[in-house]
């Protein structure tokens, strides 16, 4: 398995060295949905970095009960405890940025999943954050966050 810098998503979420690996015959249906769960990732760490609540509770679900992991933290269950929970990440004036990199998008039917590389204060997190279709829009039900305590470099593989 190449370390997390090295990952490079497919259209179909396959793991590959190079974009040569690319499949061609990518199903236009996929594509969207793939790119649609790519963006719905992309605005969470956004309204984080903005310390934009607001938006921030736009992205979770409504429909389905949201879940979420933060780093050395319980799981939270239901919306409502887990947007106070960001309420409280965000409205901290010392909560540094996120960087998310190396993200591997999946879709099974209505469920988006992508995982990857979050950094915050340089400290590696592997992060899992998952989006249901939702009246045709991703949004989100799972975040979880674990630090990484050593990632393997090529000659541990």
């Amino acid at each position: 398995m190449a370390a997390f810098a090295e990952m490079r998503p497919t259209i179909t979420g396959q793991q590959t060295d190079t974009d040569a690996d690319r499949p061609t015959d990518i199903d236009a249906d996929l594509e969207a949905d793939v790119e649609a769960v790519l963006a719905a990732n992309r605005a969470f760490y956004e309204a984080f970095n903005a310390r934009d609540l607001a938006a921030m509770a736009a992205l979770w679900s409504r429909g389905v009960e949201a879940t979420c992991i933060h780093p050395h933290r319980a799981m939270l269950v239901g919306r409502e405890d887990v947007l106070r929970s960001w309420r409280a990440i965000l409205g901290h004036p010392e909560q540094p940025k996120i960087v998310f990199a190396a993200e591997r998008p999946r879709i099974a039917g209505d469920i988006g999943v992508v995982t990857g590389r979050e950094v915050v204060a340089a400290v590696p997190i592997a992060a899992t954050n998952i989006y249901v279709r939702e009246n045709g829009e991703w949004r989100m039900i799972h975040h979880h966050g674990s630090p990484v305590i050593r990632v393997q470099d090529r000659a541990e593989r």
